[in-house]
């Protein structure tokens, strides 16, 4: 027996938008395209990437739900005597505070692989995430699933330059990924943050920001004022090398784009090539390899 699409509403088709009908398992007797479940008989789903509830958004649906019920049916699966949730634990926690003994639901039966997708998907796609637990979910993915950033950002309908900037965050010192989850923080402010790479002056900015209570454009031009040192110093490495500067020259006329080089210590350092655009950088690249294979 298969479930219909209207089922379900907008929940799994903006979730999955190629996936076939749900079966219904057939080893669940008098089981309908939605049942109506005990609260008690389910339980959470281990793969929920989502940490932290606003009380208060819970408490706005569990007045929807007591006035109108549960429009949407969330999504279970039978373990053992209970039901594990796939999608929809902010429903069930609702229509439980909403004092509702049963909630419309419909059984599938996902693989492990099929419960983790959904839920990081269901809770991406709807952006009920803080921007930590979004990264998190996107990290999670892309190790679970071998996905790069192009295919995930496909895979969550988002640019691939918004799903980078989210796992930058993941680098951020665990202080203050708390902080953003937590709305001390919003996401600008942990990218102004990654802007200044030295720890120390990195925690002295959060804590400005913390005290005086930031925008995120002053914390940008905090950082900046912060970062400004170690570009001055780089600099006058470049320029009292007239060796290094001339390399730098050439190397920029060659491939028709700013160049620049950062040092580390005495022995170490990295080259910047910068771009405009991805055609830009299609030609930069072929200009390279074009180099590397006439050796």
């Amino acid at each position: 027996m298969h479930v219909k699409r209207k089922a379900l509403g907008r929940g799994l088709d903006a979730l999955l938008p190629t996936a076939e009908p749900i079966p219904v398992p057939e080893a669940i007797p008098d089981v309908k395209a939605v049942a109506e479940i005990d609260v008690n008989l389910i339980v959470p789903n281990p793969y929920q990437p989502r940490t932290t509830v606003s009380d208060a958004a819970l408490d706005e649906l569990a007045e929807s739900i007591r006035a109108q019920g549960v429009i949407q049916p969330i999504l279970v699966r039978r373990v053992d005597r209970k039901y594990q949730l796939v999608a929809g634990e902010r429903r069930w926690r609702a229509a439980i505070k909403a004092e509702k003994t049963h909630i419309p639901a419909i059984i599938v039966e996902p693989t492990e692989r099929e419960m983790l997708e959904w839920a990081l998907l269901e809770n991406v796609q709807r952006e009920d995430l803080n921007a930590i637990e979004e990264a998190r979910a996107y990290q999670t993915l892309i190790d679970e699933f071998g996905l790069s950033q192009e295919e995930l950002a496909a895979r969550v309908g988002k640019k691939r330059s918004s799903v980078a900037n989210a796992l930058r965050l993941l680098k951020l010192p665990p202080n203050v990924q708390q902080d953003i989850m937590g709305g001390t923080l919003t996401a600008g402010h942990g990218r102004a943050l990654l802007a200044v790479e030295d720890p120390h002056k990195q925690a002295h900015l959060h804590q400005q920001i913390l005290a005086r209570k930031l925008s995120v454009r002053q914390a940008e031009q905090l950082a900046t004022r912060l970062g400004k040192t170690k570009a001055v110093k780089t600099r006058k490495k470049i320029e009292d090398d007239p060796q290094l500067a001339s390399l730098i020259e050439q190397l920029s006329e060659r491939v028709g784009a700013k160049v620049c080089v950062k040092s580390k210590g005495k022995t170490q350092g990295r080259v910047e090539i910068y771009y405009s655009s991805p055609e830009d950088l299609d030609r930069i690249l072929s200009l390279l390899c074009l180099s590397t294979n006439q050796r």
